[in-house]
Order: structure tokens, then C-alpha cells, then sequence
């Protein structure tokens, strides 16, 4: 009697150890699914804020219109707003950072406008249309050969892109390398539709006109 008692107790005991323990090991089990769940979002995060979102409402580019309205009329902070608004819902999206260092150029905050082309070509290194406008903020920002090494090295990656040979006969002619900025100039015009009523091929041709006059 007294030894079938104390294997009731010693088995009900050993049921208890074992509820105890299966308890122990869920509880185990949901922190560490709840821990690997926090790491796993974390590192998502993470990744969103460096890469870019993907436009896929058309939301971009009406932002980029409208920025682009707000240059044209002069009103460059509003338009600073607004992109660095949409920067910060679409990290380093491509077409923002290349209209918000424009709207800074525009604005004549050429450090600023330098800095965004660069972040820009953090992200997107064979952007040639990062490089080119990087190198316009770097000309007007004072520092003529290296935006000279710059416009060379987009020439080099791509030889017809129009706007590099237009922007590199500039730096040229700020050097005083009045040959080279002819070559550009002239590059740059067999480039571009004779039909193209922009300021830039008006200027380019003048440019040609007085420079071969005074070599």
C-alpha cells in the first residue's frame, strides 16, 4: 500500500516534470521565433533605406513635374521641399537626387547640388547622366580641371552623349584650352537634330564661329 502510494506520487511528480519541461521548451521556442522574426524585419529595414522603392504608382514621377514647374518659376526652396519630402519616402530613388541636385544648381547652392550627384552615384555608379550633372555642380562650384577629369571620363564610357561634349567645351575654354573647346563644340553639334531650337546649340555655334576667328 504504502509503495503503490509512493509510485502515485512519484509518477504524478514525473507528469509534472514533464508538463514543466514541455511548458519550459515552448516558451523557449516562441522567444527565439520571436527574436529571429525582429532580426529578420530589422534587416529588411534595413535594406529599404538603401536601396531604392520602386515607383509603381506613377507618384514619382507627378513629383517630378511638379518639381520641375516650381524650377521654372523660380521657386527653388519649394521645389527643394518637395524632393527631399519624396526622398524620404523613396530613399535615393535615381530621378529624384538627379531633380534635386538640379533644383540646388538652379538655386546656386552648388555644394549641395555636388553632394546629391554624389550620394547619386553611391547608388547608381554607371549613371553618366549622374556623372555629367556632377561635374556641372563641381564647374560651377569652381573646381574646373576636376570637372574636366570628370566630363573626360563620360566622353570615354560614352562617346555620344551630346550634353559631356557641350559641358566639356565650357570647361575648356575656362582653362584657356580654346582647341580642345572647339573639337568639343563641334563634337557636340554633329551630335545633336539640326533641328534642335534649344539655347545650348545656338551658343555652341556661336562659340565656333568666334573661336575658329581667333585661332
Amino acid at each position: 500500500m504504502n509503495t503503490l502510494g509512493l509510485e502515485k506520487v512519484s509518477l504524478q511528480a514525473l507528469l509534472q516534470n514533464k508538463r514543466l519541461s514541455l511548458l519550459v521548451f515552448l516558451i523557449l521556442f516562441l522567444l527565439l521565433f520571436l527574436g529571429i522574426q525582429k532580426f529578420w524585419m530589422g534587416g529588411a529595414k534595413t535594406k529599404s533605406a538603401l536601396l531604392p522603392n520602386v515607383d509603381t504608382n506613377g507618384e514619382i514621377q507627378e513629383i517630378i513635374k511638379r518639381s520641375s514647374f516650381l524650377v521654372n518659376a523660380a521657386k527653388y526652396e519649394q521645389a527643394i521641399v518637395l524632393l527631399n519630402e519624396t526622398l524620404r519616402k523613396y530613399p535615393n530613388q535615381q530621378d529624384v537626387l538627379l531633380q534635386l541636385g538640379m533644383a540646388y544648381r538652379k538655386a546656386k547652392f552648388y555644394l549641395q547640388s555636388e553632394q546629391i550627384y554624389q550620394q547619386a552615384l553611391q547608388f547608381y555608379p554607371n549613371c553618366l547622366e549622374c556623372m555629367n550633372n556632377l561635374a556641372v555642380a563641381v564647374l560651377m562650384n569652381g573646381n574646373v580641371e576636376r570637372a574636366v577629369s570628370i566630363l573626360s571620363l563620360v566622353n570615354q564610357k560614352k562617346s555620344d552623349y551630346p550634353e559631356a561634349h557641350f559641358n566639356l567645351a565650357v570647361a575648356y575654354e575656362k582653362t584657356g584650352q580654346m582647341k580642345n573647346a572647339l573639337s568639343s563644340y563641334q563634337r557636340y553639334l554633329q551630335l545633336i537634330p539640326l533641328s534642335d531650337s534649344r539655347q545650348e546649340p545656338a551658343l555652341a555655334r556661336e562659340r565656333v564661329r568666334r573661336l575658329q576667328e581667333g585661332l
